[in-house]
């Protein structure tokens, strides 16, 4: 697996494109060519596109290695994964430390409506800094950086003085679409139209559309500028 191999320097990226096409390597130090049989993962957050134009990237390695392109999209735009991210990340941790450290509310509604710049890395090393540091085995509002808790593009989906209470045990799904609703909901009474739900959650209006019938929130479309919340 090679990592940002957007960055990798140019005299390089010739050494790795004559592995690739010969299929051969040669060991430090050493004089014969030695056969290989391996399958190349690599990953980037560049536009290697826009590298290869700039003569930063080479464009024979580039068509080498894109044969099966997968994009991934930034974790913010998909807020259904941050939940079970953070489950599996906080499971990790206490495992490793040896400790059984849990959420409270107001922690789990700041680390969903936070935008993740740094995407899956940057929550997996705040969960494991959260667990090293917090003094106690429910971690609080007080532990978070303050990048986190002073950043919040949405309306919590707790009251603060729920911010103690631990996140809670069940189902995985259900607690998923438990958040869910509540991120369409309070995004639904903020703007009282699907189009400009779906642009803000960016979803697609379709997909919307059946969340919302999903989860019976139909009566906060608005009508007549008002918000039928029945």
């Amino acid at each position: 697996f090679l990592d940002e191999i957007g960055e990798l320097p140019l005299e390089l990226q010739a050494k790795l494109l004559n592995v690739l096409q010969d299929r051969e390597i040669k060991r430090v130090g050493g004089t014969k060519s030695l056969p290989i049989d391996v399958r190349i993962i690599s990953a980037t957050n560049l536009d290697l596109q826009s590298r290869v134009k700039d003569r930063m990237f080479r464009e024979d390695l580039y068509y080498r290695l894109n044969v099966i392109p997968i994009h991934i999209n930034p974790l913010r735009q998909r807020a259904q994964d941050i939940l079970p991210l953070i489950k599996y990340f906080l499971h990790v941790f206490n495992e490793r430390y040896n400790t059984t450290k849990c959420l409270s509310s107001g922690v789990l509604s700041c680390l969903l409506h936070y935008d993740w710049p740094g995407n899956a890395r940057e929550l997996r090393n705040t969960i494991e800094r959260l667990v090293v540091t917090s003094t106690e085995d429910i971690i609080i509002l007080q532990d978070l950086p303050e990048s986190i808790s002073k950043k919040q593009p949405y309306r919590p989906a707790f009251s603060s003085d729920q911010s103690s209470t631990p996140l809670p045990l069940g189902p995985l799904r259900k607690m998923v679409d438990e958040f869910e609703k509540e991120i369409i909901m309070n995004t639904l009474k903020n703007h009282g139209n699907l189009v400009d739900t779906a642009q803000e959650l960016q979803i697609d209006i379709s997909t919307l559309t059946r969340k919302n019938k999903k989860y019976g929130l139909t009566g906060y479309v608005r009508t007549n500028g008002k918000i039928d919340s029945t």
